[in-house]
């Protein structure tokens, strides 16, 4: 019988920290706003019911409501840190009481009653009863946090996720969005690429990185160059690593290349 505890399952979304997308509860307008609706169709030549069928679909696939992906975290492994972070939280509060007990030892021999302030010397006195009720305070939160620590499975240290095997089902279906939006309106898929440079080009890129600017959360991160990041095979799951290139963020060229591929492959499979 194998009594092997089930593995936690936690939310995907969020865990990749230099590619967040923008979440929310988006109503009938969708996830574009209408200046950014405009900037599209003036970019791009669509029109307006158009650009307004593209923001509804993307509000569906970033509504905070609906599906996105889980990642398997070893309940045993994740129970075991939580327990180690709780001890280790028990004795950083005790450390924190004798260190206020020892500041608050150097404060009992002073005398404040032949104080020429007798203002001040309140003050002073209400700080030394202050600084006893915050002892009292962590001792009881030293004292609670060991009744918690010694019960099984009561918070568990999810920071082992491995974010490289951390699938991005937003941005894949985002991208089938782009996708299925500009073939429904009589263009093609397709990409140009330029060997002497060795970049990809084409109106097809340059609207997703542009409405993808619009969907990303900014965050403080690093750039990156993503020149080899096509060179991941296609087989691997997820590919590429998805980080931002530029400010705002946007989804790198090679990045939409390589879901493209995947979303012509699955369709010819289906």
């Amino acid at each position: 019988m194998n009594d092997k505890p089930k593995p936690l399952r936690i939310s995907a979304d969020g865990l990749r920290p230099k590619y967040r997308w923008r979440l929310d509860d988006y109503g009938a307008a969708g996830a574009l706003t209408a200046d950014q609706r405009h900037t599209l169709c003036e970019r791009f030549g669509f029109s307006a019911d158009q650009a307004g069928e593209l923001s509804l679909k993307l509000g569906f696939v970033l509504d905070r409501a609906s599906e996105g992906a889980t990642v398997p975290v070893d309940r045993q492994k994740a129970a075991e840190k939580a327990r180690a972070a709780m001890v280790a939280g028990l004795s950083a509060l005790m450390d924190a009481a004798t260190i206020l007990t020892a500041a608050i030892e150097r404060l009992d021999p002073l005398d404040t009653s032949t104080s020429t302030d007798p203002l001040w010397a309140q003050r002073f006195s209400e700080l030394h009863t202050d600084w006893d009720r915050v002892i009292l305070d962590i001792e009881d939160l030293h004292r609670r946090l060991g009744f918690i620590a010694d019960q099984e499975d009561v918070a568990f240290d999810l920071s082992a996720v491995d974010l490289r095997k951390v699938p991005d089902v937003r941005r894949e279906q985002v991208l089938e969005v782009f996708f299925t939006f500009w073939e429904g309106i009589g263009h093609p898929l397709g990409i140009s690429f330029n060997p002497a440079t060795n970049e990809r080009g084409g109106k097809l890129l340059d609207f997703a990185q542009l409405t993808t600017s619009f969907l990303l959360d900014p965050v403080a991160s690093d750039t990156a160059d993503d020149a080899d990041e096509w060179e991941v095979p296609l087989e691997d799951r997820p590919e590429p690593m998805d980080v931002p290139t530029g400010l705002p963020p946007v989804i790198s060229k090679n990045t939409i290349a390589a879901d493209l591929q995947r979303f012509k492959k699955a369709r010819q499979s289906r």
